[in-house]
């Protein structure tokens, strides 16, 4: 049995492991890719009108079901990324749970010429991973995709070899071929003593040198965020630590300016209220502020941001105090100062007086009458149903669970949401810049 000191000196060298690499490097200072915005509009009133019940149902597309043939059970943690011919690819990780050996990355196609996804195909299987890695892995986590400065595809994704999520280590595979088949995965060295315990949730960004922007975050004698810059083949060349302490994680990077970027957080902190984290750069992610709270609530769970256009930024986030039974779409026009929500994706909240659980009748009730309306079959809707109760519903109840947004804005200026909806299948949403304005 280990003694108290080599315990001791096992948590300093973690803890070491965490601090290693952190500030600048000789790199010299990047310049984000794509972050020359316009000024805000000014054309809009002071003050937003108050949401009422047109706002909250009316969309200009029907929400699409991305995983709508998935074969798995559960499926969580989407990402997307627009591929140079114009159509999307999707990504995320299923299987009967979260955490099981069957657990594989999935991936789909969206064509907006058609409208339509395409058939859901495994892209990153736990086998595929031992083979390239040479060494055994327990579980597959959180994908992330981006598209890199050559059209390549880098897929990041969390694996785990011993022990729980806090124990977890980042990969990267790459496609030559829009996402057919991957290759020269490995895994990324973030720390050079125990490299354990990066996550990874947040979109990638590119530098105008071709080196990738990826937040990440750590979960092991602390909960943080961090802001790596990887060569395009996967060396990290820089790791930044966005905030200290227990108090976020899942950030999401917002470039504003060349050298000007926003980060929201996840609040993981002990005590209510939980509101999302926000810190601020004026080195191209070299340096950040100090966290403060933003002014939506934020219980424990991923978010994400898109700036427009126009300048303002757009979030979604379940801006309750502590359940996950709504999803929201916020607008900035302050840089992240003040937040207005405008429409409401997903809700059962009630007013946000809903309980944290209902009956099994209520909750099959209001999902089935949800798929109808969406347009999924008789026998779409008895397997979602399934996969939902099995995931959500305990003795004592069911809990409506929209969460694990993921927002991209397209070259032709369409936002692209994707989500979990109940931990059934991921939900796509688009919406041109345009009419989201009329509720700004």
């Amino acid at each position: 049995m280990p003694s108290r000191y080599s315990l001791i000196g096992l948590l300093l060298l973690i803890a070491a492991a965490s601090v290693t690499l952190r500030g600048t490097t000789s790199l010299g200072q990047p310049v984000f890719a794509d972050a020359t915005l316009p000024e805000h509009r000014d054309d809009t009133p002071a003050a937003l009108p108050p949401i009422d019940a047109e706002r909250l149902t009316v969309y200009n597309g029907a929400p699409k079901i991305v995983s709508r043939r998935n074969a798995t059970d559960m499926v969580h943690s989407a990402s997307v990324a627009e591929l140079a011919d114009g159509r999307l690819l999707a990504t995320w990780f299923g299987g009967s749970r979260e955490g099981a050996k069957d657990v594989a990355i999935y991936g789909a196609y969206f064509d907006p010429a058609s409208d339509n996804w395409s058939e859901v195909r495994p892209l990153i299987t736990r086998e595929f991973t031992e083979r390239e890695l040479g060494r055994y892995i327990k579980k597959l986590g959180n994908p992330v995709i981006t598209r890199l400065k050559d059209n390549r595809l880098a897929l990041y994704y969390v694996s785990v070899s011993l022990g729980g999520w806090a124990t977890s280590q980042l990969n990267v595979a790459y496609s030559d071929d829009d996402g057919q088949s991957w290759h020269s995965v490995r895994r990324l060295v973030t720390s050079p003593f125990f490299n354990l315990s990066t996550l990874v949730k947040g979109t990638p960004y590119l530098y105008e040198d071709g080196t990738i922007a990826l937040p990440v975050y750590h979960e092991m004698a602390g909960k943080f965020g961090e802001l790596l810059r990887l060569s395009p083949n996967g060396r990290v060349l820089d790791k930044t630590r966005l905030t200290t302490g227990r108090e976020a994680i899942q950030p999401v990077i917002l470039p504003v300016e060349d050298d000007e970027a926003l980060a929201l957080l996840r609040d993981s902190g002990d005590e209510a209220p939980f509101t999302a984290v926000m810190t601020s750069s004026d080195s191209s992610g070299t340096t950040w502020s100090k966290p403060e709270n933003a002014s939506f609530f934020n219980p424990n769970s991923a978010l994400a941001a898109v700036v427009m256009d126009c300048g303002r930024i757009l979030a979604v986030a379940n801006d309750t105090e502590d359940e996950r039974n709504r999803l929201t779409l916020l607008i900035s026009e302050d840089r992240g100062q003040s937040w207005n929500p405008i429409i409401r994706v997903e809700d059962n909240s009630e007013n946000g007086t809903a309980p944290r659980r209902v009956p099994l009748e209520q909750f099959s009730q209001a999902l089935e009458s949800t798929m109808a309306e969406e347009g999924l079959s008789e026998s779409q809707r008895a397997q979602f149903l399934e996969s939902a109760s099995e995931a959500l519903c305990t003795d004592g109840g069911c809990r409506y669970r929209y969460d694990y947004p993921y927002l991209i804005k397209a070259t032709d200026g369409t936002i692209h949401l994707v989500y979990t909806w109940n931990k059934a299948y991921i939900k796509h949403r688009a919406f041109s810049q345009e009419w989201l304005s009329q509720w700004i």
